[in-house]
């Protein structure tokens, strides 16, 4: 029989645990869903009100930060000149005539049959001085090992190598490590890239004592620079110090400073003694089949960063070799005859005449400067020079103007991010016949939107300001899809003829986007209203999930209960129908 079944009991516990969650879990199952709704609908809104106040805040920027300050330069020939204006150009415009491109100083060697071999052995070290941009030189010390092996070739290749990745070194000159340091306690500064340290040593000991005094002080003073100790160099027992910058760009300073004349003693005053390779970039090449030559270029152009001289140190003659142990004299390179004149490219350094500089005319005034990017003629500006023109062109006009595209951009930017938030509560908020908004009824929402709505109808700026209403500007606010722009030309016209009073309609204390901008930012951050109304949702939505286990726990216990007595039942009634088949089989008695 189908009443004793298994399947007849689970058949019966499912029909009344059904009937229970219908009766005592549907309406809280109802409610929770429509909290944990609302919560996920507030986040979406708060994370478009976070977008929108972002945007406001680049509208409601006031001084050099407002983006209606931005400008753009416009040129009437790019093919010779361009320019870049930042906030703080003024408007207005300027005309150039570009007479002269700037270069970078360049120094030949002479050339050379590749394959015949140098002959130079030993260490040799040479000095280039150049040009900071100031008044001042950059100093750089280049050392090359040659085994006396090498071809010219290989030999103008190790220059070159030991150019490009030359750092700044100081090396004292050598002591004898045994013998006494007799000098009193002493001060040194060492300027790193322009900032001074001080290096304090009291000595009382050995020569290598001192030194290691010096290594430890100066390493554990001055992060960027590596100091050490060397031993047996140039002679056994000899000890100096050797102090390196860290990067190729660093530059290092070494002066006397207070006590004895430390400096003096070791040998190691220098000015701005800074690596090869920041300053300076090397060539080998090979102008014919059997022809080596190096080229020196320094790495900034222009007259102030030209290469001041260049020599060889005491006891080498690695660049009288090439024919470049120049001094300070400046010879032409010249290739009319065999072999080249070793020699500058731009021989010529007097005002008039150098090819290093950018020469042109900036408003009728004869202008010279290093670099053909030229951001220190015009506060806000940068010219890039690009071509010299011929006497018969015109001069570029540059133009100081607004940048309407960029304002309309971020305007149309606010836009976007306004109405993102203001569609999506209409949305939300909406009731039909048959449906009702989730966020409808809900009180921080209800108030968001009207904040939002007054926009249409609220004055802005200061009383005194041209522009009052959005619309005098070309921006509407419809009620049911919120603002455009819905007229183009009468927006670009007010942002380029009255920039100002277009700022002031909205970053002034009174502005749209300062006004919008602290009605809105109530509603956000963590305890901003939307991050408290979910909290709320958050919470009942949590209790009455808890709510929700309690129940389902409480059917299951009585569904269990009742599921016992069935079974109870079912035995029961088992042994009734077996005791009745019993007697009814035993009737024949």
């Amino acid at each position: 029989m189908e009443i004793l079944s298994s399947s007849y009991i689970n058949e019966m516990i499912y029909n009344f645990k059904s009937v229970e969650i219908k009766k005592r879990l549907s309406s809280i199952q109802t409610k929770k869903t429509n909290f944990s709704s609302l919560s996920s609908t507030i986040t979406d809104v708060s994370s478009k009100v976070t977008n929108l106040l972002s945007s406001l805040d680049k509208l409601k920027a006031t001084s050099s930060s407002s983006i209606f300050n931005t400008k753009s330069a416009l040129s009437s020939n790019e093919s010779y000149l361009t320019a870049t204006a930042d906030k703080t150009a003024n408007i207005g415009s300027y005309e150039l005539f570009v007479t002269q491109l700037a270069k970078n100083d360049m120094v030949i060697s002479q050339d050379f049959s590749s394959s015949a071999v140098s002959g130079l052995t030993g260490k040799h070290s040479f000095t280039v001085k150049t040009g900071d941009g100031t008044n001042t030189d950059f100093t750089s010390t280049i050392s090359v090992d040659l085994d006396g092996t090498e071809t010219n070739s290989e030999l103008l290749s190790k220059i070159s190598s030991a150019i490009n990745t030359d750092y700044a070194e100081v090396n004292s000159s050598a002591k004898t490590a045994a013998n006494n340091y007799t000098g009193n306690e002493s001060t040194i500064k060492i300027n790193l890239n322009g900032t001074d340290y001080s290096i304090n040593v009291t000595g009382g000991g050995t020569y290598e004592q001192l030194i290691d005094e010096l290594v430890e002080n100066i390493n554990s003073g001055i992060d960027g620079i590596n100091a050490e100790k060397v031993l047996d160099d140039p002679s056994t027992g000899d000890v100096r110090l050797k102090v390196t910058g860290s990067k190729t760009t660093d530059y290092i300073s070494i002066s006397h400073d207070s006590g004895f004349d430390l400096v003096t003693d070791l040998g190691i005053q220098v000015d701005k003694e800074v690596g090869a390779a920041s300053v300076l970039s090397a060539s080998s090449f090979a102008p014919g089949s059997d022809t080596s030559q190096l080229s020196i270029t320094s790495k900034n152009s222009g007259l102030d960063y030209r290469i001041k001289s260049i020599a060889d140190n005491s006891g080498s003659t690695i660049l009288a070799q090439l024919g470049l142990n120049l001094g300070s004299s400046r010879p032409s390179f010249d290739q009319s005859i065999e072999p080249d004149t070793a020699g500058f490219v731009y021989s010529d350094i007097t005002n008039a005449n150098n090819q290093l500089n950018a020469k042109f005319s900036f408003n009728n005034v004869q202008i010279q400067k290093n670099s053909n990017t030229v951001s220190d003629l015009v506060s806000g500006m940068t010219f890039n020079i690009k071509s010299v023109m011929k006497d018969t062109d015109p001069k570029v006009n540059i133009t100081v103007e607004h940048n309407n595209e960029t304002i309309r951009n971020d305007v149309n930017d606010f836009i976007k991010k306004f109405n993102d938030v203001y569609t999506l509560l209409k949305e939300k908020t909406k009731s039909t016949e048959t449906s009702r908004g989730i966020l409808r009824g809900e009180a921080t929402v209800s108030s968001l939107l009207n904040s939002l709505r007054s926009i249409g109808h609220t004055t802005f700026g200061d009383s005194d300001n041209e522009f009052r209403y959005l619309s005098q500007i070309g921006i509407k606010f419809d009620a049911s899809s919120g603002l455009s722009i819905s007229d183009s030309t009468l927006f670009d016209e007010k942002v380029n003829n009255n920039t100002s009073e277009v700022e002031n309609l909205f970053n002034s204390s009174n502005g749209l986007a300062t006004t919008l901008y602290d009605s809105l930012k109530k509603y956000s951050g963590a305890e901003g209203y939307l991050s408290l109304a979910k909290q709320s949702y958050d919470n009942s939505a949590k209790y009455l999930s808890d709510r929700i286990d309690s129940v389902t726990t409480s059917i299951d216990k009585s569904a269990e209960v009742l599921r016992k007595r069935y079974q109870s039942m079912q035995t029961q009634l088992a042994t009734l129908l077996s005791t009745q088949s019993f007697f009814g089989t035993g009737s024949n008695y």
